[in-house]
């Protein structure tokens, strides 16, 4: 029925008037107002679902505690609704009280896409279909295993919230975190999802002999087996000894930023100053959350010294289309710091341009440097706001490292 769905025309729009003669208008009722229910589909029977609302033309993505608002348009003879940060966006039509179509995520690839339904709901924001109470509780620390086989099993926390049937957390890895995830427990299943304009992610377990075990899915392209057991005790490696500067490099860099200006360090705009160099991509989640918290920070403390250079190794073949996706992150942020393109998107790549570091694991990585520019934290990955007391935690400490740093004199 969905793909019989997908080439049905909208009978419910009107063409503009002369002067715009390519758009056409939404007619009033065209979406309906309210809450609507999201799939994406992996295959025939399996979907990704997440939370949206429409009031007039703006479509709000919920997360458990994060809203994502986009703008809704209307091209030719389908509606679009472009996610404000990473490339991606739906196309799609309406038949009824469906929406009908595909998101693309050209962050993937440029043929990246997912079937996609919607629903109207009304006022009911549920996600998934409460069919039987929930037997199990999982609120707590779980000490989770990822992986197919034991050449590809990696460790992770699993931080769960459990009101009634309602479950919301997450998962840390050693590289950042999966966001919001918002779910339900029914009987002893667990059912987790979020969409975020990057992530769809869907995690399935069953709860038996105190141990969750289910899959992980990924949008439509990547799935893998998942296994946890509660061990408040469980403790990933160290962010901080995880990737380091290598004594014999100095930490010297010249790359372009968006005017194509060449920014070079060490160089005298930042002597003398607390300098923290920032590696991401804008395609990245965590980058994101990261790039929102260093924000704040710069606004806080440039006046008292602070700087904070930006390296952005991004997906795009242009130096062009490479600053039009930093740029929706650095709007996002309200980012006023110095963001450059340095490369392609990969660690090996960051390594090759960044010949002063090494083991790079992770997008993001942040390197915190004194006035004297001495190295005092290399931090792989982030723990956004979604892991609560773990961004809390790390938080606090860098902007007391920072504070520490500014308040120093040098001799």
């Amino acid at each position: 029925m969905l793909f019989a769905l997908l080439y049905i025309q909208p009978s419910c729009i009107e063409k503009s008037s002369a002067n715009s003669a390519s758009k056409l208008i939404l007619k009033e009722k065209a979406i309906q107002e309210g809450a609507w229910l999201g799939k994406l589909f992996i295959d025939s029977s399996t979907f990704i679902p997440f939370n949206f609302s429409v009031l007039d033309n703006t479509v709000t993505f919920i997360n458990d505690k994060e809203k994502i608002v986009a703008d809704l348009e209307q091209i030719n003879n389908t509606y679009q609704i472009k996610m404000p940060v990473f490339n991606s966006l739906f196309n799609f039509s309406i038949s009824n009280d469906s929406i009908v179509g595909f998101w693309h995520n050209y962050a993937k690839s440029k043929d990246y896409k997912m079937p996609f339904l919607a629903t109207f709901q009304g006022t009911d924001i549920s996600r998934f279909k409460l069919t039987n109470p929930p037997t199990s509780n999982i609120e707590g620390e779980w000490e989770v295993t990822f992986g197919n086989s034991d050449s590809t099993k990696y460790k992770a926390v699993g931080l769960f919230k459990q009101k009634g049937s309602a479950v919301s957390g997450t998962f840390i890895t050693e590289t950042g975190d999966y966001r919001f995830l918002e779910g339900v427990v029914k009987k002893d299943s667990l059912l987790l999802s979020c969409f975020d304009g990057s992530h769809a992610f869907l995690f399935k377990a069953i709860h038996q002999n105190k141990r969750l075990i289910g899959k992980f899915y990924s949008g439509n392209h990547f799935e893998e087996q998942w296994e946890a057991v509660k061990n408040v005790s469980f403790k990933l490696q160290n962010p901080d000894s995880i990737t380091s500067i290598r004594s014999d490099e100095d930490i010297v860099f010249s790359f372009p930023n968006l005017d194509s200006i060449i920014i070079n360090y060490p160089s005298s705009e930042f002597s003398n100053k607390v300098t923290i160099i920032q590696i991401i991509g804008s395609w990245c989640p965590n980058c994101m959350d990261e790039t929102v918290f260093l924000s704040n920070l710069y606004d806080q403390y440039n006046k008292e010294g602070l700087e904070i250079i930006c390296l952005a190794y991004e997906k795009p073949n242009t130096f062009k289309a490479k600053c039009e996706n930093l740029k929706r992150l650095i709007k996002h942020a309200d980012a006023k710091y110095e963001f450059l393109i340095a490369g392609e998107s990969s660690k090996k790549e960051v390594e090759k341009t960044l010949p002063f570091i090494k083991n790079v694991t992770s997008f993001p990585t942040c390197i915190i440097l004194d006035k004297q520019g001495n190295v005092k934290k290399v931090h792989s990955g982030f723990y956004g706001p979604g892991t609560d007391k773990y961004y809390k935690e790390y938080t606090n400490e860098i902007n007391e490292l920072i504070e520490k740093l500014l308040a120093e004199n040098i001799n």
